[in-house]
């Protein structure tokens, strides 16, 4: 599974800074747009309304996530059992980016998700570190956050594709080539994803977490992957994450 190279004068559409589509389909738009209110509504039952920002994410097709068409018609698998930790942990970050702004010791807000094959076939994902540069690589990783009713003040959330932390903050800028991984039936997975990542130089994203505050958030993520030549999507359960003062 390849995912789609994006061309410059193809790039995906920008999002803005609640993560919405922008220059789409007046209905995917809409669409999109009522799901994160229902997301960062804080009235909103968290688990409904997460998954409906994920799912109208895929059908959206914001950030040309793995150049698959149709991900909104995907219907939900069992196939993957995910599982996303209850806390995160801030690891050096790569300083002079979107993400990280002018802070001479930025820390990256990660954490981690697991995946397990519990089906009785491969399964093949693809994962992407973060990226500072350009268009937004295709990842097989969707994320939707809020704040809990208890930290509303903390920046308000949204819906972002999910970046693996990067693994040389301080080397060379890298090459964002996807890491592919094939996982046999019983076989888990785990990694760390970039809750503060706020997009490239050229392209704003929307950080799921303020990075500067203390607090807890309302987080569900969804994974791409591929079993038996056929392209599914499953969903983690809502967490509680947690995220630690400077």
């Amino acid at each position: 599974m390849e995912p789609r190279a994006v061309a410059a004068d193809s790039a995906p559409a920008r999002v803005d800074s609640a993560g919405a589509p922008q220059d789409h389909g007046e209905a995917a738009a809409a669409e999109y747009a009522h799901a994160l209110a229902r997301v960062m509504d804080p009235s909103a039952p968290p688990g409904p309304a997460l998954r409906s920002g994920l799912r109208a994410m895929l059908g959206s097709d914001t950030l040309g996530l793995m150049g698959w068409t149709e991900l909104g018609s995907l219907e939900s698998s069992s196939d993957l059992a995910i599982s996303l930790s209850s806390g995160t942990r801030r690891v050096p970050a790569r300083p002079h980016t979107r993400s990280c702004g002018d802070r001479p010791d930025c820390r990256a807000v990660a954490m981690t998700v697991r995946a397990t094959n519990a089906s009785a076939a491969p399964v093949h994902l693809t994962l992407r570190e973060e990226w500072h540069g350009g268009a937004f690589p295709p990842t097989s990783v969707v994320l939707c956050a809020r704040p809990r009713s208890s930290d509303a003040g903390a920046a308000t959330a949204g819906c972002s594709p999910g970046y693996v932390v990067e693994s040389h903050p301080k080397g060379e800028l890298p090459i964002s080539a996807p890491r592919e991984i094939e996982l046999a039936p019983g076989a888990a997975t785990s990694f760390e994803v970039r809750l503060d990542w706020a997009g490239t130089g050229s392209m704003i994203g929307a950080p799921l977490v303020d990075p500067l505050l203390a607090a807890s958030y309302y987080v569900e993520a969804g994974l791409l992957f591929e079993t038996g030549g056929q392209r599914r999507v499953s969903y983690s359960e809502v967490e509680t994450v947690s995220v630690p003062s400077l």
